[in-house]
């Protein structure tokens, strides 16, 4: 008996020792365990030859061109004092000018453009300037102006073309009879070196039935935390039966698209309230029920960023390139929006803070604070794109193509990032750029593609994590992947082929998901490879604390061999339930741009 004992014993000793050795990862496929005992370095960069992406329907000098434009003589107006300074329009012969206690109105009456500038303060005034279908050069140049209705109102224009000179703030009161602080019919576009500060208490903050476009300035809009406006039952002039009703608030609100060439536009919009989260920029789209010309919207609708300083926080969505309309996006005509999003460049910074919730039996209940989305496609070539969101980073309801720029997407609630609105729908190109993709825990994953028929990766660096995987790769993929599970907050990891760092990231240390994670470079060969958990990692920079870049070494911490291919699992979402939906599965979207 005692013999036997001892060799029982033995074998579970023997088992034991072969067990540590091997520890075995059955969700990665991979042989972990082993110290690392070498030191390793590279150079870790991405390039890309992405050129920048346009809607077939935009054209930057119908923006920029304004820059040079004669608008003529300029007449200033002090709301201070009610008073021109020099000589009226009206004196002029170019306008007729009705003023009363707490309103101006300016009318065009030639077949030229007129030339308004705006200074001094008050505190219950409007301003309306009547275009009659020519150009608008509004300057505001040290202007503070509170208005219990609509603060600034451009009618009839070609274009409103506002340069801002000095600090300036537009704001509604709480009981405003209008729903918007600053409004122009046409294109509005805004240049200067000075500032504009814009507080919507009513609801909305900037609005064109047009095109918003920013090339210069330093603009803040805030949605306060609780907006009303007053909702006018019969005329202007009859307010006897208004009511103050609760509204949703948006920050900046063009209907037919946004672009942002330059300058700083800082959004914030708090308010919360069931029914009435604020949202940040929102691009309509057309609907024919609103009553506008649809041959104007045609092939409109979407959002181009390419330079400046984009940083919003809303309770709510942060960017929407949308159709307002009921059935979707519609394709059977040549007039119907195209509401895409370009992003070529530019500095965004995203955070949403609602939490994601259905709709329930009102049909308004519905909250989705994504960062950026678009309902048809999404394009990014460049710029440094940094989101921590409760609902998706970045969504599509149908592809994203991702050929550069930097892409730091951390979603607390739901899929970082989400190509596809149903089944059918979608797709994932990813030829360059960095992208560091962390979604919540299952269902929910880093990048979320139902089906694996469309997800194409080309090159670039990929760190996609969360609670969920798939098989990504596609027919044309010719980059390769490397996958593994359960990475730890706060912690550095490197990917080491050949003796040289491939990639290497660290975990945030307030991210709890990482159970899948798929790592992907372009440097990549198909076989084998070393991941190095716990490392000690240094680098010359760092991408938004996550990403180690330029001459990156490595040190220290526990070796793991990885298999290298393009079928590769993990970090991918593909869910079919579980918050919003996003994913597809067949099919395929039209022919990839780049």
């Amino acid at each position: 008996m005692a013999h036997r004992k001892y060799n029982l014993l033995a074998v579970l000793l023997l088992l034991i020792a072969l067990l540590v050795s091997c520890n075995t990862d059955m969700s990665s496929g991979s042989t972990s365990g082993t110290s690392n005992t070498k030191d390793y370095q590279n150079s870790v960069s991405v390039t890309t030859d992405a050129e920048n992406l346009y809607p077939e329907t935009y054209d930057e000098d119908d923006y920029t061109s304004w820059k040079t434009y004669d608008f003529g003589t300029q007449y200033v107006f002090d709301v201070s004092t009610k008073t021109w300074v020099g000589t009226s329009p009206a004196d002029a012969g170019v306008a007729k000018v009705t003023l009363k206690d707490n309103s101006l109105k300016v009318t065009n009456k030639l077949d030229s453009a007129i030339n308004i500038a705006l200074t001094g303060s008050d505190s219950s005034f409007k301003v309306v300037i009547e275009g009659n279908s020519q150009p608008v050069k509004l300057t505001l140049d040290d202007l503070s102006l509170t208005s219990d209705e609509r603060a600034i109102n451009v009618k009839a224009s070609q274009v409103t073309y506002i340069v801002l000179e000095g600090e300036n703030s537009l704001e509604t009161n709480i009981n405003s009879y209008d729903k918007n602080v600053l409004k122009s019919a046409a294109d509005m576009i805004f240049d200067g070196t000075g500032s504009l500060s814009v507080t919507a208490n009513s609801k909305n903050g900037i609005v064109s039935d047009s095109v918003i476009a920013i090339l210069d300035g330093d603009i803040s809009v805030t949605v306060a935390e609780k907006t009303f406006y007053t909702n006018d039952n019969d005329t202007e002039e009859d307010t006897s039966d208004d009511v103050v009703e609760e509204t949703k608030g948006t920050a900046i609100k063009p209907y037919l698209g946004f672009v942002m060439l330059g300058g700083n536009l800082t959004i914030y919009g708090n308010n919360s309230d069931t029914y009435y989260v604020a949202k940040g920029i929102k691009v309509d789209g057309y609907d024919e029920e609103e009553g506008i010309d649809e041959s104007l919207s045609a092939g409109m609708g979407w959002i181009v960023i390419d330079g400046g300083t984009l940083t919003v926080t809303t309770q709510g969505k942060a960017i929407s390139a949308g159709y307002d309309g009921d059935d979707g996006v519609p394709t059977s005509s040549e007039n119907y929006p195209v509401p895409n999003v370009y992003i070529n460049g530019g500095d965004i910074n995203i955070t949403t803070l609602h939490a994601p919730r259905e709709d329930s039996n009102n049909a308004d209940d519905g909250v989705s604070p994504e960062g950026i989305e678009a309902k048809n496609n999404m394009y990014i070539t460049g710029g440094t794109i940094v989101l921590n969101t409760t609902d998706d980073c970045l969504n599509a309801s149908e592809a994203i193509y991702i050929s550069g720029g930097y892409i730091y997407a951390y979603a607390s609630q739901n899929d970082a990032i989400d190509a596809g609105s149903d089944e059918n729908q979608g797709g994932f190109y990813i030829s360059g750029g960095v992208i560091i993709a962390m979604g919540a825990g299952a269902p929910e994953g880093g990048l979320d593609c139902n089906s694996n028929a469309r997800f194409q990766y080309t090159g670039g660096i990929i760190i996609a994590m969360g609670g969920s995987n798939n098989v990504p790769q596609a027919s044309g993929t010719t980059a390769y992947t490397a996958s593994t599970s359960n990475v730890s907050a706060g912690t550095s990891y490197a990917l080491v082929q050949d003796d040289e760092v491939v990639l290497a990231f660290k975990v945030p240390s307030t991210y709890r998901y990482g159970s899948s994670v798929l790592l992907g470079s372009g440097d990549l060969e198909q076989g084998t490879a070393t991941l190095i958990s716990a490392a000690t990692v240094t680098s010359d920079s760092m991408f938004n604390n996550a990403v180690y870049l330029g001459s990156v070494s490595v040190s220290g911490g526990t070796a793991t061999s990885v298999t290298v291919s393009n079928t590769s699992t993990g970090g991918f979402g593909g869910n079919m339930g579980g918050g919003f939906p996003g994913g597809f599965s067949g099919g395929g979207p039209g022919a990839r741009p780049f």
